[in-house]
This record gives C-alpha cells, structure tokens and sequence, in this order.
C-alpha cells in the first residue's frame, strides 16, 4: 500500500476479485490505489479530476477498459 494518508471513498472489484481499485480523496484531489490479485500494483493521482471521473476510472481498470494505467501517474 502506498504511504499517504488516506480517506478511501470508494473501493470497486472484479467479478473474478483479482482486481481492485481503491479511490482515496487526498487534500488537493484523489488518487486510485491498484491491486492485482491482492497486492499493491500502481497509484495514479488526479488532480483536477472530479470525484465521479475518478471513480468512473477506478471502474473501467476493475471491468478491463482501462488504458495501460503504468503509463500515468497523474491526471
């Protein structure tokens, strides 16, 4: 797990559970914690970025639409 304080808002899972995004409001936006198969992937930061275009986010990684997410780290 990432070292930053945390206030999770929201956590989304793959039907198959070996994905998981973790959405964490931060004080200047919010960050998706990525897991894969329960450990500790990637961590992209979202700046300007509302709460729901996050979430939508943390969504598409757990159902397979996201990008290839390693190639950002902030939004």
């Amino acid at each position: 797990m990432m070292y930053h304080p945390k206030l999770t808002i929201s956590e989304y899972y793959s039907d198959d559970l070996t994905k998981k995004a973790e959405v964490i409001q931060m004080d200047r936006g919010y960050v998706i914690d990525f897991y894969l198969n329960n450990e500790y992937n990637h961590s992209i930061t979202y700046t300007s970025k509302s709460l729901q275009y996050v979430e939508d986010a943390a969504e598409n990684y757990v159902m397979g639409q996201f990008p290839n997410y390693k190639d950002f780290t902030e939004v």
